[in-house]
Formats: structure tokens, sequence, C-alpha cells
């Protein structure tokens, strides 16, 4: 839920439903007249004991029993979109859907919300959950949950008779144990035409072996340069550990001893392919290692170029973390020559090696390198080399595995700049897509409760405006 808006999601077996308060639902389907018109649809008027909805056909089955129907339906200025599945016969969670019938067991009564809340922090406004327990208990029964009885309804198959067998029910059921739910949650609001969630999705582990081996793998992530910033990716990874760690992952899920037929095959595939002695190898290479990290604050258009338009002076930065970077640097001149030619002392001082580049480029420009006991920084642009005193500062501590950040409204800036250069359009379609004013960013890491995936995006609650291009 949040501000304006409170939709809620959920399943019935594998059947969804989202529900929404509406405030005038003449609107509703006024709108959903005109689009019957443009897209040259019909729906079907069906009255369900007290309740009326419109069912639109998804499927091309002239057998009215063997269709898939979007059903949509206001009750008491509730609005209702889900699915009719006839052919799950009793199974077919329509009237539970539109409120005609009541579940067993009630999720909003189980107290389930109220502990991620506890768990998670009361100030979110959002929550959501799966449960992987009840998801294998419905693929590994028959009629253990409403899942699984209704794939039962849905007809045989090879596949959910092997998972079925007292083996595999029973070992499926233990590893979901291990990994019991994926929970999300954030806090959601409105503000100015502006919409923002921040928030994080955690997929729930029991398991502390592999925990902790993902644990040990986290490296450095490169501070960003915040607002001035259009996109950043950031990879920590510590490349020390990066061997160790996988060995005891693949240890962990070979070790076990199965008799079900699937995670038998899957064990015997993994145990020829350990991959721990072959990253080993490649992980000797860049020994030390702890971070990568990309930043792009913009791009400039030379609209007096010699043959017309051309790309100006790129402002962006790239950064090595690392024990010893120097040590990097010179590997890496081994494997190519014309890095050779970067003579750098580990002072921290920018040292200008736009002359290396400048074959390449094909005019005079500016890039500057720097280097200190733990980071090696190349950028170019006032607000890379303001980025680059913050990554030089920046101490080794492990902080997560991977970052990225994307301000929509100024790719697209950089993407009619070169459009200006190279005369081509920017496809309509992701010009679209771009406009949506979306700036934030996501964040992968690794806690004592799960695998995290963090988010924080903000973006316009205004209309879509479509433009033309000249």
């Amino acid at each position: 839920t949040g501000d304006m808006v409170s939709p809620i999601i959920y399943t019935l077996g594998f059947v969804p439903v989202y529900k929404m308060q509406l405030e005038t639902p003449a609107s509703l389907w006024k709108s959903l007249d005109e689009q019957e018109k443009l897209a040259g649809i019909q729906h079907e008027s069906v009255k369900l004991d007290t309740v009326e909805f419109r069912r639109y056909e998804l499927t091309d089955s002239q057998d009215p029993q063997m269709g898939v129907g979007l059903a949509v339906g206001v009750v008491n200025n509730v609005l209702t979109v889900t699915l009719d599945i006839p052919e799950l016969g009793a199974e077919n969670p329509l009237k539970m859907a539109f409120g005609l019938e009541s579940p067993k067991n009630n999720i909003a009564d189980s107290g389930r919300l109220e502990a991620l809340k506890a768990k998670y922090g009361a100030n979110n406004n959002s929550f959501g959950l799966v449960d992987f327990r009840e998801v294998i208990k419905g693929f590994t029964t028959t009629d253990g949950n409403r899942l699984a009885r209704q794939l039962n309804a849905a007809g045989s198959d090879p596949m959910l008779d092997e998972l079925r067998t007292p083996a595999c029910h029973t070992e499926f059921t233990q590893i979901a144990e291990n990994w019991p739910q994926m929970v999300v949650f954030g806090e959601y609001s409105v503000q100015d035409s502006k919409a923002r969630i921040n928030g994080s999705l955690v997929v729930e582990s029991k398991n502390q072996v592999i925990l902790e081996a993902l644990q040990s793998m986290r490296g450095v992530l490169a501070e960003s340069n915040g607002e001035k910033s259009m996109f950043s990716v950031a990879l920590g990874l510590d490349v020390a550990t990066l061997a160790p760690a996988i060995g005891k992952i693949w240890t962990d899920l070979t070790t076990p001893q199965y008799q079900c037929s699937i995670l038998t095959k899957a064990q015997q595939d993994m145990r020829g392919q350990n991959p721990a002695p072959a990253i080993s190898m490649g992980a000797g290479m860049a020994n030390g290692l702890k971070g990568l990290s990309m930043e792009m604050f913009g791009l400039d258009v030379d609209m007096s170029g010699q043959y017309g338009p051309e790309l100006g002076q790129l402002d962006a930065i790239f950064s090595i973390s690392a024990d010893d970077p120097n040590m990097l640097l010179q590997t890496a001149q081994m494997f190519v020559p014309e890095l050779a030619q970067i003579q750098i002392q580990p002072d921290n001082q920018p040292v200008n090696i736009g002359a290396l580049l400048e074959p390449y480029a094909g005019k005079p420009i500016d890039v500057f390198a720097r280097l200190n006991d733990s980071h090696l920084t190349l950028y170019s642009g006032d607000a890379a080399a303001s980025a680059s005193d913050k990554v030089m500062a920046q101490p080794l501590t492990a902080n997560g595995l991977l970052s990225f950040t994307l301000d929509s409204e100024r790719v697209l800036e950089v993407m009619e700049t070169a459009s200006e250069v190279s005369g081509e359009p920017v496809p309509e379609d992701l010009m679209m897509s771009l406009q949506g004013q979306l700036v934030g960013g996501m964040a992968v890491d690794v806690t004592k409760d799960g695998i995290t995936f963090d988010f924080d995006y903000t973006g316009s609650t205004k209309p879509q405006v479509k433009v033309a291009q000249q």
C-alpha cells in the first residue's frame, strides 16, 4: 500500500488476483470501452451469483471449458482482476477472487504480515512474500494445498509425477526449509508528481554454508558521485576468496546423498564440473582485486567539428580497487603492450595520459590516471575528477557485491546527443521508455537473513508525452 493507491496482488493457487479501491468505477468502464473499440475486441458479460463482471477470452479455444479468460469486475468500489480457468473445475477460484467465498486460511489473519513488519521495519508501507515451502508442497503433492489440486486438475505430466514421488517430496521439502521464502518490502510515497519506492527484496536462507561463502566474496563498491551521475555500475568482488567460496558452495550442493532422481541427475552434472580450480587459476592473474566500477556523468557535442557535429568531451570514470592496484596495472601491461606507455606512481597525483589515446580518439583529449595503494582511477571531465577524489579516499572495506544506478532522463539526453552526431533518430519505443524520469538504483548484497536486492527509485507520475523527432 502507499499514498493515494492501495493495490493488493496475491494468488489463489497459481491464479493471480489484483484488487484496488476505486473512487469512480464509471471512469474505469468508460476507459475499457474506449480500449475495446481501439483494439477491436469484445467482452462477455457474466453474472456469477450476485457479481457481474466482464470476461475477455485470452486463447483461441472454441471450447468455453478449455479457454482462459481475463475477468474484470467491481464490487463495492473495489476493482478485481483475475483469471477464469473453467478447466480447473471446482479448483477454479473465481468465486473466492470476487469475495463470494472465503479461504480457510487467510494470510491477513495469519500474523505473517505483522511478523514481516516487525522484522524488516514498521516504517515500510508495502510488503509481499512468496512462500517457497508452499510452492514445493504444490508441486510435490496432489492435495497438499490449492496449487497442488489445481495442477492435478490440469492433467498429468511426467515431471510432476516424478516430483510427487516420496523421495522427491521429502528432499525438495528439506531444501525449501533452508530457503523458506522471498520477501519484498518498501516505503512508497508520492509528492509533487513524483512517486518513490525505497526498499528491498530478500531471498531468505538458513543455509549458513552458502551465506557465509557468499559473504566472504563481498568486495568494494566505489562511491557514486550522487545526483551528478547518469549511469553507474560497480562490481564488488574479493578475488582472493572467490575460488574457496565457490568450492564451499559446490561441496555443499554435491555432498548430500539424494534419492530423488531429479536431484541425483543435477548432482551428477555438477560433480563433473567443479569450477573452483579454473577460477583459482584465473584469479591468480587478478590477485588482490576487490572491485571494479564505471560511472558516466555527461557527453558533449562539438557543433564546430571539421566535418559537422562530433562527440566532444566525455565526463566519466573507471576505477579499480585492490590491495595492490599497481601490481594489477603491471600485470595488464604484460598482456597489453600499449599499456606499458602508462608511467604513473602510487602518489595519488593525476597524470594526463590523453596523448596515448589520441590516435584512437582522432583528436586531443584529456584523460587522467591516479594511483595510490588502494585504487586506480581513469577519468575525464570535471564531475569525474570530483568522483575520483571520493574513490581515492575510500577505504578497502567490503560493502557489497553489485550496484547499479540510472537517471533515465539524462541517459536520454546522451542518446539524443549521439543522434545529432550520427544523424540516426533514437528509436521511438526506447525514447518513450526513458521519458518517465526514472532515477535511482539497486544493490545486491548478502546478509545474515539471505541474499538482498536493495532498490530506491523515483519516477514521474505525469503521463508520458509522445515527442516528434526532427
